[in-house]
């Protein structure tokens, strides 16, 4: 699958004063590297200030991603506006599948350097603001801003992996990333809750201020050194874009007003807003068609099923994972703390699922990634009969954590197979496609699942069995699409 480094190449698709490629041990050879990088190689050769640097964007988006699904049942209790706790959920992921195609063919243009910028100055901005919030839809609104930079980070970490690091250290770097998750998930929750509980939810937004200035003194200018001079290779205009199947410029933006009216409309009575919901079922859906590769829907064997199986993955453990912490505070009455701690044993759980990757052969990802989706439908059945009956609360740490290994191995094979499958010059629009796939997956799973809740308000304990179920579905769906992905065989070399 790769070649043997040339330890005087720069990484491939970056311009000058970008780190080299990490050279062979022992004297070179032809044909392939029998080298296995280690995650020392991560910080050897120049890749060190890189590799803090992104590790460390990482770390405000685990902080915010783990304290804020915590909190949120303190927002809703001091607040009101339980109808629109789905819609908070799922604003920064609805504003993240406008942002993230263009973010990543930016990337791809012009570098990373300036988009880095931009998109932690917009996560500030919403952060500030929600932490602010008067009312629900304050939260909303200003999360959507978040989401405009968080979308936006997420597809720069692909990108720069594509970018900067070569073929034999993609995995590693992505399971690294993985593995940063640790920290905030052992720490975030529990503190997030404890905050709620004894100062503020306030709080929970607002404490992440400090890590995005420190992220942006240590993590710009190790990504500005990468160049930002534009790769003539990559298609620039809405037309050719298009025509390469990758999306089309009015796509991304109708597909997240279409999921954002139907999150909107039905999670009131009201048969007013009927009309709204449909025509953002029908903008919705023809948008998909043009913000996805071509095959996508029917998951057609190669990049389209990878796309499809990250949609799928999220849209079961991602959803669930936003809604284990209400449904512990509100049905079986713990303290946002308590219910805090299930999302830290799920974050350790998916990084080692994570790391499992980083050591399967190519051709065994599809098997493994179907073996691991079956995986997270066990682990969310599980959950669901530990939440909505009298069995002891504490037993979701182990079930969630089931689920949570399982999409561990998904969420991290998708994108290892994105970056090594992208032509030269578009691996952040290729991972863009997936990470776009995982936004909606939420974005949608959440809305639904709040538009559940919402219509069950009196009977919260059915809203969720109607929830569960369709994550059930979703995990079993996406066990069918992971057998369609790459094996790594037709991926280029690098």
């Amino acid at each position: 699958m790769t070649k043997t480094p040339d330890p005087t190449a720069t990484a491939p698709g970056a311009g000058a004063g970008a780190v080299a490629a990490v050279p062979e041990t022992g004297t070179e050879r032809a044909g392939p590297s029998r080298h296995e990088p280690t995650a020392r190689d991560l910080f050897r050769n120049g890749l060190a200030p890189l590799t803090i640097g992104v590790c460390l964007v990482m770390t405000i988006s685990a902080f915010e991603v783990l304290g804020t699904a915590t909190a949120m049942p303190a927002v809703k209790d001091d607040l009101g506006g339980l109808s629109f706790y789905g819609l908070a959920l799922a604003a920064p992921l609805i504003a993240s599948i406008a942002v993230i195609p263009y973010g990543g063919r930016a990337i791809d243009r012009y570098g990373p350097a300036r988009p880095l910028g931009g998109a932690l100055a917009l996560f500030a901005v919403g952060v500030l603001f929600a932490g602010a919030a008067t009312e629900m839809w304050m939260v909303a609104a200003f999360r959507g801003v978040q989401g405009l930079g968080g979308g936006t980070l997420f597809v720069l970490q692909l990108g720069i992996v594509g970018k900067a690091y070569p073929g034999p250290l993609k995995a590693r770097m992505l399971a690294l990333l993985s593995a940063v998750w640790v920290m905030p998930a052992l720490i975030g929750p529990g503190v997030a809750g404890l905050v709620a509980d004894h100062l503020s939810w306030r709080w929970v937004f607002w404490g992440v201020l400090p890590l995005i200035v420190v992220s942006a003194v240590l993590s710009i200018p190790p990504v500005r050194a990468l160049g930002g001079g534009r790769n003539r290779e990559v298609r620039t205009t809405a037309d050719d874009a298009a025509h390469a199947g990758l999306f089309s410029w009015w796509g991304p933006p109708l597909l997240a007003l279409g999921v954002l009216a139907v999150s909107s409309s039905l999670r009131s009575d009201d048969e007013r807003l009927l009309p709204l919901a449909v025509a953002g079922t029908v903008a919705g859906a023809i948008a998909l068609a043009k913000s996805v590769p071509a095959g996508t829907l029917v998951a057609r064997p190669g990049i389209p099923a990878t796309v499809a199986m990250a949609l799928t993955a999220a849209l079961s453990y991602l959803t669930v994972e936003n809604f284990v912490p209400l449904a512990l505070t509100d049905v079986r009455g713990r303290s946002n703390s308590e219910a805090g701690i299930p999302l830290t044993v799920a974050a350790l759980a998916w990084t080692v699922g994570s790391a499992v990757v980083a050591r399967t052969a190519p051709e065994r990802r599809p098997a493994r990634a179907s073996a691991a989706a079956l995986l997270i439908g066990a682990g969310i059945t599980a959950t669901a009969a530990v939440v909505l009956s009298d069995a002891p609360y504490w037993l979701v740490y182990a079930t969630l954590g089931i689920a949570a290994f399982g999409m561990g191995i998904v969420f991290t094979t998708g994108q290892v197979v994105a970056v090594e499958a992208a032509p030269a010059g578009q691996e952040a629009t290729a991972g863009g496609a997936v990470q776009l796939a995982n936004e909606l997956g939420i974005a949608v799973g959440v809305g639904i699942s709040g538009i559940f809740v919402a219509r069950f308000a009196d009977d919260l304990e059915r809203g969720f069995v109607w929830a569960f179920a369709m994550t059930i579905a979703a995990a079993v769906t996406c066990a069918w699409t992971a057998r369609r992905i790459p094996t790594g065989s037709g991926s280029r070399e690098r």
